[in-house]
């Protein structure tokens, strides 16, 4: 347990014990929205590390995705969708798109030669990207209260020393007990009064640049005058 607690600190700072309440939180329930991560940083900072210890959890309900609603969402009646290298950084479309995936009690799935049909909402995201501005937002909706935040916003510092190339599987080997034990006991802790998705999410210095960051060209002369 201390070996992932290690890397968790590593990767998230002082926002590792949130980042474990959401591991616990993503374990032990179904059908409970939880905020959409978005990492940024640096190649070699444990991005796609981090993310791939999410999916290893429930390894069958996990996949890749665009980040986009296309004609097909198989995506939809999965538990987590991983966007690697987010290259939408400035589509509003896609705002919209994670906007409507956690905020739906349920999705509609429409699969290749296939009638469509709707799902409850169990879905998941963790948006990663290399880029300063990951994701296009609305700088007019910079939450205010971690009661109702969406988005849990943060950039991996630069990782020291040299990599390890079997850490993620030394990360997997121990993710078991981790789940069992660490996870589990976190879960307890937390009770059952969920805010609306599922913990409290801080409002990081990453977000509120995030949110800054996206002014228009309109908004910002309209703010010089």
């Amino acid at each position: 347990n201390a070996f992932i607690d290690h890397f968790l600190k590593q990767v998230f700072g002082s926002y590792a014990f949130w980042a474990k309440r959401y591991l616990a939180m993503y374990a032990n329930t179904n059908y409970q929205q939880l905020p959409t991560l978005v990492i940024y940083g640096g190649r070699g900072t444990g991005k796609s590390t981090f993310s791939q210890l999410v999916s290893d959890i429930y390894p069958s309900l996990a996949t890749d995705w665009s980040g986009h609603e296309g004609n097909f969402t198989p995506e939809a009646e999965k538990k987590l969708a991983i966007v690697e290298e987010n290259e939408a950084g400035g589509d509003k479309g896609q705002y919209k798109t994670l906007k409507k995936y956690t905020g739906q009690p349920y999705l509609r799935v429409n699969n290749k030669y296939q009638p469509e049909y709707l799902v409850p909402n169990n879905l998941n995201i963790i948006l990663l990207s290399n880029e300063p501005v990951p994701l296009f937002v609305e700088k007019s909706e910079l939450p205010t209260d971690e009661s109702n935040n969406q988005f849990f916003v943060h950039e991996f510092p630069k990782m020291e020393g040299t990599r390890d190339a079997g850490f993620g599987q030394k990360l997997r080997a121990r993710l078991g007990h981790y789940v069992r034990t660490e996870l589990k006991d976190n879960f307890k802790s937390i009770g059952s009064d969920h805010t609306r998705y599922g913990i409290p999410v801080p409002v990081t210095g990453a977000e509120k640049r995030l949110f800054a960051n996206n002014a228009t060209n309109i908004e910002l002369e309209a703010e010089e005058r």
